[in-house]
């Protein structure tokens, strides 16, 4: 017994000295946490965001203090019900809350929930920061106490509904009751109250204008837990839940765009620091990179085209400095199709040496064991150089070099793109990137190509403070060299052609250098991503069009409304000075070469001559052609072929090669033969069959047929069974 009663008596002491000591440092800890009743009443309770040239970006939306009389009770019981149904009999602490809270923490084995009462969201909003940390808990518990022995709970309601956080910029239930619904707190219904108190728990998840889905389930949610509370009856939970989410029209004018670009500024922010809501952000200062005027320059993409989410972005080239910006669907990650093709694949290509913009690849249709890589529209066009493949933005040429390279040497160069994906197939080739990559990350790998080969990280925060002005965070600026100067000028020069005559053309009408590359996600449902990026010396825009759960208006693609839009952008920033042209660095050279050769043989001889006999391309010193030809020999091509089988008929479109004929065959049966480029239709089809054709070119020189190689067309299956395999991956 002696010894029972020294062990309990030790631990009684071990157990008093402890929480003498924990008391001792929370009262040392918490000394610091300063009630101030100004801050919960000033209603600019917040985080402040500023431009780059330290002005203030406006992010409040009619912001007014509302009294509580001006309150309809079933708004305040909404909040009451979903935030915290004992809020009128606890004080300040709801220790049940809290121990069910823990009890689900410690089940999931992780931080789930808080907790914390309306009181205490309070406290956080006028006073803390939203670290989640022992000692900011013990001071929000500190003055929550001392905010109920000061303030009745009508008075303690009154202040959390005008300074808590609802999204898009709005502090307060005026803002917020303005922004969502045009109405003063006073005429919200009480569905619309409800939906204001489902917003809360989450802005970003329950946007109204991004996620109505979302929030409607929420807000029935709300309502249910007011039934169950005995705060409305039946008959309004039924009537309110039968009725659709009604908020009005996003307001994009100057204030409506800057509500827009603070959100998302706090939004990374929070992201940055591991923060859980922008509410946490509570007394920060955000430095952001952007610049006014260029940020209101940038359109709306509702302005081109309705019902798409978009994002636009400017990029200062030199600093990396993401001087515009604007996303209804910030931070969203997708494959970025063929808008990638020059990071990962043409230019490691032209880095090995062993390819140049003149190399020629046979288009054709090829399968890669089980992956069948088709074409935009199936059409294919023989023999094509880099240049032209990267222009046209063709599929298979992309999966024949990226077969080359191979898919260890592609990933390495996207690791130090800041670019990480799992899948280690040849789709990569084309932008199938599992899980995707954000539209900064697609337009930060982009950067090499106009400043010398350098990579940066884009940014748009540049330093963030905390409550007490310590900066907690600041943008370290880290450059990696990915590729030659030689490489980016020539990655450059095939890029300009794009929007010469390539699916960017949308953008050939400015008299300075322009590169661009456009690309489209597709199944055949129809397209879900539509890209354009564009590039000066001076600054890169890139342009997004989609939705999550894809389009289905095919008439969307990146050579279409996304160029648009970047032609705007651009003209935008450069009506008044315009950037310099790319200059070539020492180590490449332009050299012409035998047109005849070239476009007969498929071979790089050297040409003397600067008329329509030759044509010039930009090769790395050391790579270019030395020999100029000598006997030639002829071998007969097709420039391009495609085949398509719909409303029952098979159409065939052949176009030969200069000074070249051809014979069409079914079969072996001969249905053509000639030099003219034609369109052959097939009416009157054998019900589920399979119909083969093939191409045999030729050319007679000297009174002598010399034949070329046999080409073998995709078969067609009949009785509306598609016969040409679609991949998931098809590209502009």
């Amino acid at each position: 017994m002696k010894k029972i009663l020294k062990i309990t008596l030790f631990i009684i002491l071990t157990a008093a000295v402890s929480a003498l000591g924990f008391t001792v440092w929370a009262i040392g800890a918490t000394k610091d946490a300063v009630f101030d009743d100004k801050k919960l009443k000033n209603g600019d309770i917040g985080c402040e965001v500023y431009f780059s040239d330290g002005e203030k970006i406006p992010d409040k939306s009619a912001f007014q203090y509302v009294k509580s009389d001006e309150l309809p009770k079933y708004l305040t019981d909404a909040f009451i019900a979903i935030e915290d149904k004992r809020f009128y009999s606890h004080n300040g602490i709801d220790l049940r809350a809290i121990g069910r809270a823990l009890f689900s923490d410690l089940t999931a084995g992780k931080i789930k929930e808080g907790g914390s009462t309306i009181s205490q969201q309070l406290v956080k909003n006028a006073f803390l920061s939203g670290e989640k940390t022992l000692t900011r808990k013990l001071k929000e518990m500190k003055l929550t106490r001392e905010l109920e022995r000061n303030y009745s709970k009508a008075e303690i309601l009154e202040m959390y509904l005008n300074t808590v956080y609802f999204g898009n910029g709005c502090n307060g239930i005026s803002s917020a009751a303005n922004a969502y619904f045009g109405k003063k707190p006073k005429d919200l219904t009480v569905g619309e109250s409800a939906s204001l108190a489902a917003i809360v728990k989450s802005p970003a998840r329950y946007d109204p204008f991004k996620n109505p889905d979302e929030l409607k389930k929420r807000r029935d949610l709300v309502l249910s837990e007011m039934k169950k509370q005995n705060l409305i009856g039946k008959d309004v939970e039924k009537t309110e839940i039968s009725k659709e989410l009604s908020v009005k029209k996003k307001d994009f004018t100057k204030d409506g765009i800057f509500s827009d670009v603070a959100d998302m500024i706090k939004n990374r922010a929070r992201n940055i620091l591991g923060y859980e809501n922008v509410s946490d952000l509570n007394g920060y200062k955000i430095k952001c990179a952007l610049n006014k005027e260029t940020t209101l320059s940038l359109p709306d993409a509702g302005e081109y085209v309705t019902g798409l989410e978009y994002t636009a972005l400017v990029i200062e080239n030199a600093s990396g400095r993401i001087i515009a910006e604007r996303t209804t669907a910030d931070g969203i990650k997708r494959c970025p199709a063929s808008a990638i093709k020059p990071c990962l694949i043409y230019a490691p290509a032209i880095e090995t040496g062993e390819y140049t913009e003149a190399t020629k690849i046979l288009d054709e249709k090829t399968k890669f064991g089980d992956f069948e890589p088709s074409n935009y529209g199936d059409e294919y066009y023989g023999y094509v150089n880099l240049k032209e493949s990267l222009s046209k933005s063709l599929n298979v040429p992309s999966v024949k070099i990226a077969e080359t390279l191979g898919l260890a040497e592609i990933k390495k160069y996207a690791k130090k793109l800041g670019i990480t994906y799992e899948n280690d197939d040849l789709s990569v080739a084309l932008g199938n990137l599992s899980g995707g990559i954000t539209a900064e990350q697609l337009a930060s790998s982009y950067l090499p190509f106009s400043g010398n080969g350098i990579y940066k990280q884009a940014f748009l925060i540049v330093k963030i403070e905390n409550e007490k002005g310590i900066t907690v965070y600041k943008r370290s600026e880290k450059e990696e060299k990915v590729f030659t100067e030689e490489t980016a000028f020539i990655i450059n020069d095939m890029l300009k052609s794009a929007v010469k005559t390539g699916t960017a053309k949308k953008l050939n009408c400015f008299d300075f250098d322009i590169c661009a590359k456009t690309g489209t996600n597709g199944t055949k449902q129809g397209n879900t991503d539509a890209y354009c990026v564009a590039y000066t010396s001076k600054h890169t825009v890139l342009v997004w069009l989609g939705k999550k759960e894809g389009l289905t208006d095919n008439s969307v693609s990146g050579s279409t409304y996304p160029s648009m839009i970047a032609r705007d952008i651009i003209k935008n920033l450069y009506k008044d000075v315009k950037p310099q042209n790319f200059s070539a660095p020492s180590g490449v050279v332009f050299t012409r070469i035998d047109k005849n050769e070239y476009d007969l043989n498929h071979k790089i001889f050297l040409s003397e001559k600067s008329d329509r006999s030759s044509v010039g391309f930009w090769f790395l010193k050391g790579t270019e052609p030395s020999e100029k030809a000598g006997k030639k020999e002829i071998t007969p091509n097709i420039k391009s072929y495609k085949i398509d089988y719909k409303n029952k008929k098979i159409i065939i479109d052949i176009c030969p090669m200069e000074t070249c004929g051809y014979t069409l065959f079914s079969e072996e049966k001969e249905i053509y033969s000639g030099t003219e480029a034609k369109r052959f239709e097939f009416k009157d089809l054998v019900p589920d069959a399979v119909y083969r054709f093939y191409i045999i070119p030729f050319l007679i020189s000297d009174g002598i047929t010399v034949k070329g190689e046999k080409i073998t067309l995709p078969s067609v299956k009949t009785e509306g069974k598609e016969g040409i395999k679609n991949t998931p991956w098809w590209e502009d």
